[in-house]
């Protein structure tokens, strides 16, 4: 090494200098104190950024630093300089000769001569490249974890036994309503939080854990705030080389949103069926008939009273079946093929709107049958005819029977939670199993798309809105629409989404709901059906609950009674409409009603039941 001159600039150290200097393996230099200019650089320095030495004597090192660093590096150099600090060492980029950023860490220190005023600066530069890019890689982790654990409401926790020291993540923070750092650091505060009447079950299937290694159940957090989280937690023991267990750790998912909506399912089923059975008991305890026909006019339901009337039993004993479903999916020319074409042309008109006529049956012992008929329409959620219904009354024995209807309604199992990612594009990048399963669509297929093509066009527009708020930052949280699915149907999907701008990606999680809904239009259409009919019955209705009183009362028993529906609801029967010198024997006789009842129903009390009358006014054919 040599000065300006051509002379050594070193003391008699020089030639030991001068080797350690060259041979280092890592970069040096020296640079002056003005300026930074290098003045002598080591065969390493040269070798990492790429240029000879040549090239690189009289560089600023300013030039060839990444230009996010510069600002803070010559900082640096003026502390130094200024002698503020003795030893500059910072972490920074230079720039490779191809271009390329080379992470580095930098050592710089004054060299000065024998009367110590500073002569240069020397500098240390050791390539930290491969450091940096694990680090990076492993912040990237992080970071895509905690968005997946946020995105799936999973946060996860360890356990040390000796210790009794518990670590929460910090998306089990959010789940149990902690800021992180404030959240409980023991078992026994940590049970604290569990609701009081999960609490034995949840700390014997933890402490149980110790000597099975595995264990998962569901159980209920209490928040801070009173807010009270399902959880399903997952635990697994970690034992030494003695086989004691030391450790503990595990995840708690909030599954809250699954469990309200099992719950609300149930509930919802629970009231169908009571619908279902309040219905099936005002058509077969009636004495009208009552029955469903699809567009072709094929029976979809009827009532016993029309088994009876055209004596099904024996008809169905003949071919091994059931009376209430040998006419199923046939028409009126296999139950009555003399007056089958009549019924087809009004069960025609019925498509168009309600209307009443008179109709004929034979009976081999009672002759010519004749019945004042209504018959209308039923309508979909759409407002679309899908099959008709009749209510006949018999009116060779002026006997009358209401009739509510509804089709049974399907229920599905509920699919498990699917997740897809799009990129910025819309187009999807990953599928995983569960949307396949439920929409039927190939991975291949169904990445071919964007995924708009697949939304409901009725949706598009708010689907393209909730993007829109995604990609400002905003996260989705229950958002519905429809996917089509491969056979041409739509599902509904409840969506959850978070933006990822690092990977320039966004996160769905969608749990099908169809079934949900279909439970919802289901209980619609009961509640259309029941009221149609019982509004266009020819009786008077009147249903009482188990103390006498008035709880429905329909406008034929508006116009039978005199009295208007407001009027009516909620008064004693016996005080409404039973003559003064009968009300005594009404009263004994609604007691002996209830008795019976009771005795007759393991599963409800009569008290619960509604009691159903119908009261027949006399009506010439």
């Amino acid at each position: 090494m040599r000065d300006d001159s051509g002379q050594f600039g070193m003391s008699d150290d020089e030639t030991l200098f001068r080797g350690a200097f060259e041979q280092a393996p890592f970069g040096m230099c020296l640079a002056t104190l003005e300026g930074g200019r290098w003045t002598h650089v080591n065969p390493a320095l040269c070798a990492l950024l790429g240029y000879t030495e040549q090239q690189l004597l009289g560089v600023a090192f300013a030039e060839l630093t990444h230009q996010d660093d510069i600002e803070h590096n010559l900082e640096g150099a003026r502390r130094l300089r200024e002698g503020e600090i003795a030893v500059y060492e910072t972490e920074k980029r230079y720039l490779h000769a191809d271009g390329h950023s080379i992470w580095v860490s930098l050592s710089a220190s004054l060299l000065r001569d024998a009367q110590q005023a500073p002569r240069c600066v020397i500098v240390q530069v050791l390539d930290i490249s491969a450091r940096k890019t694990a680090e990076e890689a492993l912040l990237t982790s992080e970071r895509q974890l905690a968005d997946a654990q946020a995105l799936g409401g999973l946060g996860s926790w360890q356990w040390d036994l000796d210790s009794d020291a518990v670590t929460w993540s910090d998306q089990l923070c959010r789940i149990a309503g902690f800021v992180a750092g404030e959240n409980p650091t023991t078992l026994d505060a940590f049970m604290a939080l569990v609701h009081e009447e999960d609490r034995p079950r949840t700390a014997q299937t933890i402490h149980g854990t110790r000597h099975t290694g595995f264990s998962q159940s569901e159980y209920r957090l209490v928040r801070p705030d009173g807010d009270v989280r399902w959880v399903h937690g997952h635990r697994h023991a970690i034992y030494d080389a003695a086989g004691r267990p030391v450790r503990m750790s595990g995840t708690l998912q909030d599954v809250t949103d699954r469990v309200v909506s099992e719950h609300a399912r149930r509930d919802a089923e629970r009231a169908l069926r009571q619908r279902e059975g309040l219905l099936r008991s005002v058509i077969d305890n009636d004495k009208t008939l009552v029955y469903v026909k699809d567009l072709d006019g094929r029976y979809l339901l009827y009532n016993t009273r029309f088994a009876e009337t055209f004596a099904l039993a024996e008809r169905a004993a003949a071919e091994g079946a059931r009376a209430d479903e040998v006419l199923l999916g046939r028409d009126d020319r296999w139950l009555d093929p003399l007056h089958a074409p009549m019924w087809r042309e009004n069960d025609l008109r019925a498509q168009e709107g309600p209307h009443e006529i008179e109709e004929f049956s034979d009976d081999p012992s009672r002759g010519r049958l004749t019945y004042d008929s209504l018959k209308f329409p039923l309508l979909d959620d759409s407002g679309a005819v899908y099959a008709t219904c009749g209510v006949s009354l018999e009116t060779t024995e002026r006997s009358r029977e209401r009739e509510q209807l509804e089709k049974a309604a399907r229920y599905f199992e509920v699919s498990r939670d699917l997740t897809v990612t799009t990129d910025f594009d819309g187009h999807f990048t990953s599928v995983n199993p569960a949307l396949e399963h439920i929409l039927g669509w190939s991975q291949e297929e169904f990445m071919a798309r964007p995924f708009i093509d697949m939304v409901h066009p009725d949706d598009r527009a708010a689907t393209l809105r909730e993007v829109g708020k995604l990609a400002d930052g905003e996260v989705t949280f229950n958002f519905l629409n429809r996917y089509e699915a491969k056979d041409g149907s739509y599902r509904w999907l409840d969506w959850n989404a978070i933006l990822s701008s690092d990977e320039e990606l966004m996160y769905y999680a969608a749990r099908d709901v169809t079934d949900r809904k279909r439970v919802e239009a289901a209980l619609s259409a009961s509640e259309r059906q029941t009221h149609q009919i019982l509004e266009t019955a020819y009786d008077a209705f009147v249903a009482i609950d188990a103390g006498g009183l008035i709880t429905d009362w329909n406008p034929q028993a508006e116009a039978m009674f005199g009295w208007s529906r407001g009027e009516a609801l909620g008064r004693d029967l016996a005080e409404t409409i039973i003559p003064a010198g009968q009300r005594e024997a009404h009263r004994h006789g609604l007691q002996r009603f209830r008795r019976v009842a009771t005795a007759g129903s393991s599963e409800t009390c009569s008290s619960c039941r509604p009691c159903i009358a119908t009261v027949t006014s006399s009506r010439s054919s």
